[in-house]
């Protein structure tokens, strides 16, 4: 929601290093956390491991490179240029 105004609004570049490095940081103790999930030998855990792990890492990709590309899209559709 946080990177979704920073790009959707125009905001202050630091703003957005601020909301980059909180991201990353959330994203790494789930990633840290769900990790041994899958190590688990039971497959609900394993399942639930996998999915945790690998949804965490595709968020996180998807909102650091997607978002900001979708909404330039965005712009560049409507005639403003970046």
């Amino acid at each position: 929601m946080f990177v979704t105004d920073i790009f959707a609004f125009r905001q202050d570049p630091d703003h957005l290093e601020g909301v980059r490095s909180v991201l990353s940081l959330a994203a790494m103790t789930n990633v840290i956390g769900f990790f041994p999930l899958i190590l688990a030998k039971h497959p609900i855990l394993y399942n639930l491991g996998s999915s945790l792990f690998f949804g965490t890492i595709g968020a996180y990709l998807g909102t650091c490179w997607g978002v900001e590309r979708f909404l330039r899209l965005k712009d560049v559709g409507r005639g403003k240029v970046l």
